[in-house]
């Protein structure tokens, strides 16, 4: 705090993760009736690597008691790296496993920097107005290759540099009528500019090419709008719920390289939400919620008639989520939490005579008890338990599976 009218606060973090990923046997096809072979792999290994350095400073100047200007910068550097490697398997009865090892390998350098304006007006009774910009000036570099340890160069490659320039706008209002409710509105406008320099590629980009993959763009640009609303309601003192709407539309722009630009996809989400917290003991608190949205992207494409009509449907997204929790106090230092979760969408549409299927068909469940013990004033625990089921109508059952997770961690505060 620098006076009555000033305030500043910095930060910096830094995250170094590594991951391994290995495997027997891998079926990485998306099932069709059409298919006579699907793609399967032997003896996969991999990993990952990231580092990421964030630093941010923001500034809050109050030049009364009703106004609130907040300037803020962050500016974020990242690394990524990863590579895999695995055996092709051949044949469908024999399942042969072939001595060509495929591999691929990439390397992701980016670093993002975002400034933002945040204005709060406070001077009428029992509302709340604010606005904010934010602006974020993004660059990265991509390299990517594929191939075969029988040969001395990839066969697939790419090295593309990328800039973004992304724009937010924001305005909304809140007002307390009454101590057990209030109202919430906000909307906002969404521009993200992105380019595209392709510096190698294992393709042809000329018009008379079959194969423009991987690197044939050349501008992207995409647009949102969205309003949204929220109510509060407090009926009872230890009982809360909140209901919000959403109504979003988006747009996408793109720009093939020496192609024109389209209107690439066109999106309309509605989005229906209710939550509920209840505290009847005060060693006794629950939570439940659920969300409904219907959401379809739509492109150009889906008009063609002759010989590409059907190949191209629109993508249909629309899905339900219910879920809800339950946590206990157990003692002054020990708190236990048991929760559920239910996730479901049923727009799968077998389009496989034509062309791959579009739209989601999908079900989640998963069940998950979480222990925390204070074991001092700097040092927590966590014990987690989650079981998991989920079944996948789009690839015909290969994605589904069953899981049982643990987690233990230990946080420790400077």
């Amino acid at each position: 705090r620098i006076s009555e009218q000033w305030r500043f606060t910095t930060g910096y973090s830094f995250t170094t993760l590594h991951s391994v990923l290995s495997g027997d046997r891998i079926n990485t096809a998306i099932v069709t009736p059409l298919a006579a072979t699907d793609t399967r792999y032997a003896n996969l290994q991999g990993g990952s690597d990231l580092k990421q350095h964030i630093a941010n400073i923001n500034l809050m100047y109050s030049p009364s008691t009703n106004w609130y200007f907040v300037p803020s910068l962050r500016i974020e550097r990242q690394g990524l790296d990863g590579d895999a490697s695995a055996n092709p398997i051949t044949g469908t009865a024999t399942q042969t496993v072939s001595n060509d090892r495929q591999f691929a390998n990439n390397d992701r350098g980016a670093l993002y920097v975002a400034e933002a304006l945040d204005v709060r007006y406070v001077g009428i009774k029992n509302w709340a107005f604010y606005g904010r910009a934010e602006l974020s000036q993004d660059r990265a570099d991509l390299k990517e290759q594929f191939g075969t340890n029988t040969l001395t160069t990839a066969t697939i490659f790419r090295s593309t540099d990328w800039e973004r320039l992304l724009q937010k706008y924001s305005v909304g209002a809140n007002w307390y009528p009454t101590t057990k409710v209030n109202l919430a509105s906000q909307y906002y406008h969404r521009i993200s500019e992105n380019d595209y320099t392709n510096e190698a590629d294992s393709t042809s980009n000329a018009l008379t090419s079959n194969n423009r993959y991987p690197a044939f763009l050349g501008k992207q640009t995409f647009e949102v709008d969205c309003v949204n609303f929220r109510v509060t309601w407090k009926p009872l003192p230890r009982l809360t719920l909140v209901s919000r709407y959403d109504y979003q539309i988006s747009r996408a722009y793109t720009e093939p390289e020496q192609l024109a630009p389209i209107e690439s996809a066109r999106n309309q989400r509605h989005m229906f939400g209710e939550t509920l917290s209840w505290t009847p003991l005060n060693w006794l608190y629950a939570q439940a919620f659920g969300n409904y949205v219907l959401d379809t992207t739509h492109s150009p494409v889906e008009d063609v008639t002759g010989a590409m009509s059907g190949v191209i449907l629109s993508a249909p997204n629309d899905y339900w989520i219910a879920g809800g929790t339950l946590g206990f106090v157990l003692d002054p230092k020990t708190d236990l939490q048991t929760s559920y979760s239910h996730y479901e969408a049923d727009n799968y549409v077998d389009n496989s005579s034509v062309s791959i299927p579009y739209g989601s068909g999908a079900r989640h469940d998963e069940v998950s008890s979480t222990l925390v013990r204070k074991i001092s004033e700097r040092v927590r625990w966590t014990l987690r338990y989650a079981y998991t089921q989920y079944r996948d109508e789009t690839s015909g059952g290969a994605m589904n599976y069953t899981a049982h997770g643990i987690l233990s961690t230990v946080q420790y505060r400077f």
